[in-house]
């Protein structure tokens, strides 16, 4: 299970690098950070490489589990 998880944060990741990749300029950026520890990380990554890599102001929201109104 934890070889499928890394595999799939790993394209999450990846697909997150792409798009701001192809943005000019890339700015303000919120991503959404899961409760489970593999969604920790691969948000954990994706900041870094957003912020380091490209620039981005990245702020993290956590994610609600609660329905709105």
């Amino acid at each position: 299970m934890f070889k499928i998880s890394t595999a799939l944060g790993c394209v999450f990741a990846a697909t997150i690098t792409a798009s701001v990749a192809q943005a000019n300029e890339c700015g303000e950026v919120s991503i959404m950070q899961g409760y489970w520890e593999s969604a920790q990380i691969v948000t954990a990554v994706s900041k870094f490489l957003m912020e380091e890599g490209y620039g981005c102001e990245v702020t993290t929201m956590p994610l609600s589990s609660m329905e709105s109104a």
